[in-house]
């Protein structure tokens, strides 16, 4: 795949950051130089390679460099604490793990010291700890002062120094024994309540179902310039970011941060002109005083891409950049609510329910997730008797297809997939005759409230309507001891500088929703009081506790 882009699309910009800016040509370069340095230091097909490193240049040039020659890539959450980083380099078998000192307020040399006490005093390339029983080497991007670790590109160009012979003829030879059955990444996705689940993707499924993606589902073109902020260790940032970007040509830019003021520096002086993200972003930018005062709007492509755009002197709106007017002559704000809502997993490498991007849903399924992608197929089912539910009844929704996972790291099969190859989801959802998708919830975050029972997904979807809110979560604590019946509670993190009326947030809540389904108590609570996991994910069972003591106050 990348020497495919490369020879198509040579020279354009394919990865930038605040340190540079790589072409596809120098991507499969330097990539590919790289990779004969981890061969020269031993690492070679099947090694796990985790990769702890934020968004940007370094990280694409490494997970490039390892998966080329057959190492499975683990894109590990800079978000991890030392008892997270522990488990996962265990559980995951990491053999080498590449890393940067520091970033932000993460110091993660000290870190993994925390995590593996037995590291001080060790050599670098010749690690032992039974706490991580298969890491042999950590390398680091950037300065270090660690007797235990090397530097990635430094000691890369020593090894191919010290060892000729791994040459571009051998390094061809390695990449010809790396097939489209090989696993590629793992990628862990942390639910609210247990350890990460090591979710096991390979080369064929990758390319080929981004490839589709990118080709049909987004709104991308070479030359496009998109900045992007979910992070690389996620399935959404890496395949339905990162490689939908190169899949299509287009750049993925990675901005210091996601302030207004470093979006506007992005637009003004690095010729970006998308933007990858969701709703709750682009309606913040829209509401921005900064970007508005520009003369900036943001005009929705679909529901995960957004043009930048700007009046002319007759008042027309036009994207800023030629490369979008010419696809796009006349941007107009468009009817988000008929947009799909996209709707995928870490098991499918992220959409499996979708449309395409030009193509809106029906007058009266407003809000739906779209249908099956080409070479997905879904089912509802009774979650209790597994049977085939007929059109419009809710149940849990099965998928199986060409972009399935291959499977779950320390999971036999049995226990993944049903005796006809289908995927077990855990999502509430139902499906119409004309196959359209409609995501209800999660089976296990429901509750009752006076019998009836209670989606939170549906509540938060209604929540997230309100431009104040910029997270929110919907649960049900227990009314009595028996747990027949339960208060509804909706806890919100507000946007810097806002505040609510919430007397009027319930009177619109209930012109949207059933009585029951209005929240019997709204909260409010600071970022810091929210407990969340490593992929970003609320912690129910935590928030729960914590709302169950305030309501008992």
């Amino acid at each position: 795949m990348l020497k495919a882009v490369s020879e198509r699309f040579g020279e354009n910009a394919a990865v930038a950051d605040a340190s540079q800016t790589i072409s596809f040509r120098a991507l499969e370069d330097r990539s590919a130089e790289l990779a004969r340095g981890l061969l020269a230091m031993g690492i070679g097909k099947g090694d796990r390679v985790g990769i702890l490193l934020p968004n940007g240049t370094d990280f694409v040039l490494a997970f490039m460099a390892a998966t080329r020659i057959g190492a499975v890539v683990a894109p590990l959450s800079t978000l991890y604490q030392a008892a997270e980083l522990r488990w996962v380099l265990e559980r995951a078998a990491i053999r080498c793990l590449v890393t940067v000192a520091s970033f932000r307020n993460h110091d993660y040399l000290t870190r993994l010291e925390e995590a593996l006490p037995d590291l001080v005093g060790q050599t670098a390339g010749a690690i032992a700890s039974p706490n991580a029983p298969f890491l042999r080497s950590i390398l680091v991007v950037g300065a270090c002062d660690r007797s235990w670790a090397k530097s990635l590109f430094e000691d890369a160009v020593a090894a191919l120094a010290a060892r000729p012979e791994f040459d571009h003829a051998f390094l061809s030879a390695a990449e010809a024994q790396v097939h489209p059955s090989d696993p590629v990444c793992i990628i862990h996705t942390s639910g609210s309540t247990s350890h990460p689940k090591g979710v096991v993707h390979g080369h064929g499924p990758f390319i080929r179902h981004t490839f589709q993606m990118a080709k049909d589902f987004t709104p991308l073109g070479p030359g496009d310039r998109v900045v992007a902020l979910r992070p690389f260790f996620w399935v959404a940032g890496l395949g339905a970011q990162l490689f939908y970007c190169l899949q299509a040509g287009a750049c993925h830019v990675t901005i210091d941060s996601p302030s207004d003021e470093a979006l506007l520096r992005a637009i003004e002086q690095g010729d970006m002109n998308l933007l990858a993200g969701d709703e709750t972003w682009f309606q913040r930018l829209r509401h921005s005083p900064k970007l508005r005062d520009a003369g900036y709007e943001f005009v929705e492509i679909n529901v995960e891409f957004c043009g930048v755009a700007r009046r002319d002197s007759r008042d027309d709106l036009m994207f800023i950049s030629q490369n979008l007017a010419q696809r796009f002559p006349k941007p107009e704000h468009a009817d988000t609510d008929r947009f799909p809502w996209t709707f995928g997993m870490t098991e499918f490498l992220g959409a499996h329910t979708s449309l395409r991007w030009n193509e809106h849903t029906p007058m009266d399924r407003a809000r739906v997730s779209g249908r099956s992608v080409p070479g997905v197929r879904a089912r509802i089912c009774d979650p209790v008797t597994h049977e085939i539910l007929p059109a419009g009844t809710p149940g849990e929704l099965e998928v199986r297809g060409y972009s399935m996972m291959l499977g779950m790291d320390g999971v036999e099969r049995s226990e993944i997939w049903t005796d006809d190859g289908y995927y077990r989801t855990d999502d509430l959802a139902s499906m119409d005759a004309n196959g359209y998708i409609t995501l209800i919830g999660r089976l296990g975050d429901g509750f009752k409230v006076k019998g009836a029972n209670v989606a939170p997904l549906e509540v938060e979807t209604a929540l997230y309507g309100f431009k104040e809110v910029e997270r929110c979560c919907v649960l049900g604590v227990p009314r009595d001891a028996n747990r027949t019946d339960s208060i509804s509670v909706a806890v919100l993190q507000l946007r810097h500088g806002s505040v609510i009326d919430e007397q009027a947030m319930r009177a619109k809540l209930k012109s949207q929703l059933s009585s029951y389904k209005v929240p019997e108590h709204i909260m409010i609570f600071t970022e810091a009081d929210i407990p969340i996991t490593g992929s970003g994910k609320v912690k129910r069972s935590e928030l729960l506790a914590k709302v169950t003591a305030l309501l008992g106050e």
